[in-house]
């Protein structure tokens, strides 16, 4: 009893001073067979419309942006340097957004950047508005995502995911997307970027230095 208290003593102030993760990296790769997302799209239990987003989006979904810590600015942003956004719509509301780009992402969680190759993507930034989870609007998604990939050529689509994000990891697993890699991040008090530990297996991501600008 007396060291299961002590460990816990110990351990408050060392994880205010220091903090491992891991995210988990996923990809999708499009050849001529159809992924499983696509061959059998799930079905969100409300009537959800899904759309490439329009920069006249911006101004009439901006109160709903907000609503998830998307500034209207850089929405606007992201579509003038060409990122993709998807936007699922409920009536007149948006309740689903991710986004996706063909540049070099900075992966905030681990304080790295992805190196993409040509016909290469990266999505980012998926998100549900609170009160609209649980419908399966996300895995609902998934089809219509492809199909916009396919379209545009798309060979290959990275995600990822937070380690500790069970629900999220279980939408990807069973959506068409295969776990690429697993890294183990280190963080400590005062760091502005997170360190990377390790990449299991080693190798597996094309990464380079974070922008520091």
């Amino acid at each position: 009893m007396r060291r299961t208290l002590a460990r816990r003593w110990l351990g408050w102030p060392m994880r205010r001073l220091m903090c491992i993760r891991r995210v988990v990296f996923f990809v999708q790769d499009f050849g001529p067979d159809p992924v499983p997302g696509e061959a059998s799209p799930a079905v969100a239990t409300v009537p959800v419309r899904f759309k490439l987003a329009i920069p006249e989006d911006v101004d009439r979904y901006a109160a709903d942006l907000l609503a998830v810590g998307v500034e209207p600015a850089e929405a606007r942003r992201r579509l003038t340097v060409g990122d993709i956004g998807y936007f699922g719509v409920v009536g007149d509301r948006l309740v689903h957004q991710s986004w996706e780009t063909s540049q070099q992402p900075q992966v905030d969680e681990i304080g790295m950047r992805l190196i993409l190759a040509p016909g290469e993507t990266s999505s980012y930034g998926t998100v549900t508005t609170p009160g609209w989870r649980g419908h399966r609007i996300q895995p609902a998604s998934f089809a219509f995502r492809i199909q916009s990939r396919r379209a545009r050529g798309v060979r290959r689509t990275y995600s990822w995911v937070s380690g500790d994000n069970a629900a999220n990891l279980r939408v990807h697993a069973g959506r068409g997307s295969r776990r690429l890699a697993v890294v183990w991040t280190l963080r400590v008090l005062g760091m502005r970027h997170p360190r990377v530990l390790w990449v299991n297996p080693p190798g597996a991501l094309p990464l380079a230095p974070a922008n520091t600008d």
